[in-house]
Order: C-alpha cells, then structure tokens, then sequence
C-alpha cells in the first residue's frame, strides 16, 4: 500500500504543539520509518489505555486519510475518509492544525466534485458542515441531514442549534458513567445534554428531571426540532416521571434521529435501533432549545 503523503503528514505532526511521551515518540519513529501496521497496533493499543490520547487518534486518522487519497474509486475513497473522521473528531482543540486545513481542503475539493454521485457529494458536504461549519454552496445544495442546512444563518436560534448538533456529534462513542458530567471522564443522560447545552452558553441542570421542568411548554415528538430536548418515561396521571433525557438529532419527515447518552455510550439512534424499537414508545415530549436559549 502506498503512503504517498505520509512524509508530509509526520513533518507537520512533529511541529505540533501537543506535548509527547516517550511512548509517543515511538509512534512518531513508526511513522517516519514507515512502519505503517506497527504504528496501527500500537497506537490503537495505545487508546485501549488513554482513549483521548490525541497522537494515537492523529496517527490512525492520518493513516486513514492517506488511505483515501490513494484510493482511486469514489465509494472506497469515501470508506477511508470515514475511517479518518472517526480519529480526527478526537483530536484536541487547536492542535495538528495543518493537518486539519489539509482534511478541511480535500473535503471541500469532493464535495464540490460535479463528476460524484449526488449521494457522494452529499456525504462531504454534510462532512464540510458539521466538521468545519463550511457552508459552500449551502442553499444550492440538498445535504445529508436537510435539517442542518437550516442552521447556519444569521438567526441566534439557528447558530445556537448548530453549535449543539455539532458539539453532540463529537461526543458520539464516549462511555457511560454514572453521575457523569464530563467527555474525558464519562457521562450521564443529563449529564451529556448538560454539557453539549453549555457549548452553546445554555446552563442546565445535572438532572434529568429538573432539565424537564425548565419550561412549562411541552412539546410533542412530532414539532421537535434538531437540537430540542426530549424526555423519556411515564405519566403518572397528569405528572410525569421523566427517567432519561437526549437531544433531537435529525428530522427527515416522519424519521427521526435522537442522541443520548445510554448503558452502551453516546450513540446516535434511529431505524432499525433501540430508538424505534424501544425509545420512541416511552418519548414523554421535549423542550425547545429556542425556549432555553432565551432563559
């Protein structure tokens, strides 16, 4: 397997400024020395013990990322990418940023491709929009998620929205914990829509319950909107008792997507899921990220 850019990629990975163990040295010899099946052991052995271990996620997303640019069809290309984005959302904030302009160009490059499938095209220009907040040719465009294509506008509600869609979506795979309030050490149901609404500048409760009487308005599962509140449980005759919490994901007609976090981790659930198999059944209604926006 080629790996044309890779003596590119680990100049730029040794001018980060993220600092490094020895360990992690040994990663960055790998690289150089183009031990590329090594590096993917060790580095993946690596998160096993530190899963925020920013030069494992960087070398496994870069590894990837090489992968996509030697491939020459469009759907494998597209597969290796994914696999890239997967590591890349991990990475720290501020760090590897040549290697993110680099991933940021080669999105934008596909998704603008005319010689891509619509559906091709749609996926980098979903990736362009949550990944990077690019919004070329947003309003000439059908995206992947069209809810999200909303978003980014001039309004404080739609910015709101897409900062919590977006910030969601990074904490996707982080474990459960009980009593949980943060990404690095695991999270809760409320603990997890108390810190994505805080990434917005929204402060809310660490419960479930107390998130759920906020407002007074309650909102049916079907005018929720991306980025609203919904709470699960049961009525006790007019009361409810509200035992979990997640966030609209997406709306596309009558699908919906919600993410939450469960037993299982932050998870992004719709058809053929525990969502429309479990969830949706017990959905008691939801809050509008509008409504405490405002609060």
């Amino acid at each position: 397997m080629k790996h044309s850019s890779l003596v590119f990629l680990y100049l730029i990975f040794s001018l980060q400024v993220v600092s490094q163990t020895k360990k992690e040295q040994k990663l960055l010899d790998l690289y150089s020395s183009q031990q590329f099946d090594k590096l993917a052991v060790k580095a993946k052995k690596f998160l096993r013990k530190d899963r925020n271990n920013a030069y494992a996620h960087y070398c496994l997303s870069a590894l990837h990322f090489d992968q996509a640019q030697g491939k020459k069809t469009p759907v494998t290309k597209k597969r290796h990418l994914s696999k890239a984005l997967r590591y890349f959302k991990k990475l720290p904030e501020g760090a590897f940023s040549e290697y993110r302009d680099s991933v940021h160009y080669f999105i934008r490059e596909h998704a603008l491709d005319s010689n891509l499938s619509k559906d091709i095209n749609n996926q980098y220009r979903h990736w362009l929009l949550v990944l990077f907040t690019d919004s070329v040719a947003q309003f000439q465009i059908t995206i992947l998620r069209p809810e999200l294509a909303t978003l980014v506008d001039s309004a404080h509600q739609n910015k709101v929205r897409f900062t919590l869609l977006k910030t969601a979506q990074k904490l996707e795979g982080v474990p459960y914990k009980y009593a949980g309030t943060h990404p690095e050490k695991g999270l809760d149901c409320s603990g997890f829509t108390q810190y994505v609404y805080k990434s917005a500048g929204i402060e809310i409760p660490h419960n479930s319950t107390l998130q759920s009487k906020l407002s007074n308005e309650r909102i049916p599962l079907e005018k929720l909107k991306p980025g609203d509140l919904v709470f699960f449980g049961s009525w006790n005759g007019t009361q409810p008792r509200v035992g979990h919490t997640g966030i609209i994901y997406a709306r596309e007609g009558n699908n919906i997507t919600v993410i939450h976090c469960v037993n299982g981790g932050v998870k992004i659930e719709g058809k053929n899921s525990s969502w429309d198999r479990y969830w949706i059944n017990n959905v008691l209604f939801g809050i509008s990220a509008d409504t405490l926006s405002e609060l």
